[in-house]
């Protein structure tokens, strides 16, 4: 039987991966919509967000699929972190009127960081089944540290410094137009 905590992370992470697949789809029906870096972007964050509640999903109702499961949730995740940041980044480069590297650079970094982070994971083999039924974790030790928190603490400290950047260059930018502040 499922209790009530799981059957709502259940429901929440069904809920995330429509909305993910309604974004895809709706990139990829809208003609023209890939034109600009920036929509190809908001796609592989839609997709990293994807893979990680079906990672996570599957950790759930599979669980056979330990530590599978939990590879494609931990790259999922990751991913969609990283690229939340590339798109701090990538305003923050487009409102300083500056160029920013090739789209390929974006995708290395978006898509094969977290691939280097789960590998160093599984060479190591740190994934154990938690006994509460939301899925694989860490064992215990210091690799969640090195793997998870620091890196995750950094991208959300760097999320907030790209938001105070983005919002000092809006409000700068609306002084010169003569708008107010």
């Amino acid at each position: 039987e499922i209790d009530t905590a799981t059957l709502a992370t259940i429901i929440l992470l069904i809920i995330s991966g429509l909305v993910c697949i309604a974004n895809i789809v709706t990139f990829v029906a809208v003609q023209d919509a890939l034109k600009s870096t920036t929509q190809r972007i908001m796609l592989s964050l839609a997709i990293a967000d994807l893979i990680g509640a079906i990672g996570w999903l599957l950790d759930i109702l599979v669980e056979d699929m330990c530590p599978y499961s939990a590879g494609i949730d931990l790259y999922g995740y990751q991913s969609a972190q990283l690229w939340t940041c590339l798109i701090g980044a990538y305003l923050i480069i487009r409102c300083s009127m500056l160029r920013g590297p090739p789209e390929y650079v974006w995708h290395i970094v978006g898509w094969g960081t977290p691939l280097i982070a789960t590998i160093a994971v599984y060479s190591d083999d740190l994934f154990f089944r938690n006994p509460a039924p939301l899925g694989c974790w860490f064992h215990l030790g210091l690799a969640p540290l090195f793997v998870m928190t620091i890196p995750h603490f950094i991208l959300v400290l760097l999320d907030a410094i790209f938001i105070g950047i983005i919002i000092y260059k809006i409000r700068l930018s609306a002084k010169k137009m003569g708008n107010g502040e």
